[in-house]
């Protein structure tokens, strides 16, 4: 049985030792502890066992882990714990398995648009009558750190993260180092309109020099300004970067490699539900819904499928002649020659 002074050593490896030797980052390693802090006290010089962990976990729970993501929280940290000592050698058997993950139920993503976010961190960064030399200069800060953010998918805590020795802004492609909270370091290129200002941050040892607080302060600060519906936090900026990208037709694959998820899987569990293009045309492929609709609404829809075929060709044109839309001309340049159909 693993308890006492022993399962105290055990503990100490796996939070000190093993988290050196995966190179996790501090976030993660903190995570750890938060979570098991109190494990040690709780058993009081019992075994560890799968009854004993179900009990911590129903202590945690009623300790103010209580929220569903919380709780998986609490079961992922016990379950790698108890797969660290069996790897090791501490345990016998490993019962990590055996700890049942509460089922989360996400609440639907509700999000400003990509345009709109951006027009809440303009709005929220930018200095008031009252604001000194030191506040501008922490807005200015926390502006550029939050468009960083809405343009390359970052965790707020990597992008603050981010150190003037990770950017390479000069290089044919500009590009800078993100660790992950797992200890990864992944390249990801420079966002094309921030690639002069990085230029003037590689001497920095923070590039942005912000806090998480502030910055979702400014957010908030923001949509308040903005009067926008919505709730806007540095996390959401990021299902703003997946969902706008996904929705613009980029591959689901290469949206994964940005966001740095372990799996593709993972991506497409949290993002795929939110594209609903593809699902349009399924849904109202119906006459009832056609004959509901009037000509004008019917003639919408037309134009939109035809323009979204068509793209930017410059060659293609559609004037709409009256405000009831029963006057559409198509024109169609090709060569020198210019034909109209109407």
């Amino acid at each position: 049985m693993l308890q006492g002074q022993k399962l105290q050593l055990a503990y100490d490896d796996y939070i000190t030792n093993y988290s050196f030797e995966k190179g996790l980052e501090e976030v993660s390693i903190k995570n750890k502890k938060d979570v098991l802090k109190k494990l040690l006290p709780f058993l009081n010089e019992k075994p560890l066992t799968l009854e004993t962990c179900r009990e911590y976990a129903l202590f945690m729970y009623k300790s103010g882990w209580s929220k569903p993501n919380s709780r998986v929280n609490v079961i992922k940290n016990l379950r790698a714990f108890v797969n660290f000592l069996f790897d090791r050698g501490y345990i016998e058997e490993n019962f990590a398995q055996k700890l049942i993950k509460p089922k989360v139920v996400r609440a639907p993503l509700r999000l400003p648009s990509e345009k709109d976010a951006e027009r809440c961190i303009i709005t929220g960064t930018t200095p008031g009558h009252y604001d000194n030399a030191r506040n501008i200069r922490i807005k200015a800060e926390t502006r550029l750190c939050l468009q960083f953010v809405l343009r390359t998918g970052l965790r707020i805590s990597e992008a603050l993260g981010v150190k003037g020795q990770d950017l390479s802004p000069f290089d044919e492609q500009p590009s800078f180092q993100v660790r992950s909270k797992g200890g990864k370091i992944s390249l990801l290129p420079i966002p094309a309109d921030m690639v002069e200002e990085m230029k003037l941050r590689v001497q920095r040892k923070r590039v942005f020099e912000a806090t998480d607080k502030t910055c979702n302060k400014n957010l908030k600060d923001g949509l308040k300004a903005l009067g926008i519906p919505f709730e806007l936090t540095c996390h959401k900026l990021r299902d703003i970067y997946s969902l706008s990208r996904l929705r613009r037709g980029n591959s689901l694959q290469l949206v994964s490699r940005t966001l740095r998820h372990s799996s593709v899987g993972i991506t497409d569990k949290f993002y795929s539900d939110y594209i609903l293009d593809d699902l349009v045309g399924t849904i109202n492929d119906s006459p009832l819904i056609k004959q509901a609709l009037s000509p004008e609404q019917l003639l919408d829809k037309a134009i939109d499928a035809f323009k979204k075929v068509i793209g930017n060709d410059q060659r293609i044109s559609i004037e709409i002649r009256s405000e009831t839309k029963l006057e559409v001309l198509l024109k169609i340049s090709l060569a020198n020659s210019q034909e109209c159909l109407q």
